[in-house]
């Protein structure tokens, strides 16, 4: 089991999905898969308890962002620096966003993620390198 990590006093920082109709708001049920709130086919252990990662990251070749949420209990920070290290493109960053876990996307500070994002789509490509 992975251990909540979000700071205490803070257990709002998710946006709640929900959405207005005829001026009322809505919050759906999350889908329930039998007695489970996740479908078979999905790992019920983290990464780090199957020995991953998944994937060979000198095999990376593109440029890189890997974003990271500060309380993120899922991807390990000392899992994900040796992995950045690893990555041979030198067009690279690394982003811990402060109050984030880790579905960034759905939390209230998401525009730390959606800067960190353009930031890095938006920048020049290298003019020389030796």
């Amino acid at each position: 089991m992975i251990p909540r990590k979000l700071p205490e006093g803070n257990p709002k920082a998710y946006i709640p999905f929900s959405y207005e109709s005829k001026g009322e708001i809505v919050v759906p049920p999350l889908p329930r898969f039998g007695t489970s709130f996740f479908p078979d086919y999905l790992p019920s252990v983290t990464h780090n308890e199957r020995g991953l990662p998944i994937l060979d990251p000198a095999r990376i070749s593109v440029p890189t962002l890997l974003i990271h949420g500060e309380y993120d209990g899922v991807a390990r920070t000392e899992d994900l620096l040796p992995f950045f290290a690893a990555l041979p493109n030198p067009d690279r960053q690394y982003v811990i966003l402060p109050g984030a876990a880790h579905h960034n996307i759905l939390e209230k500070n998401r525009g730390l993620l959606f800067h960190a994002l353009h930031a890095f789509f938006s920048s020049p490509a290298a003019v020389y390198r030796a």
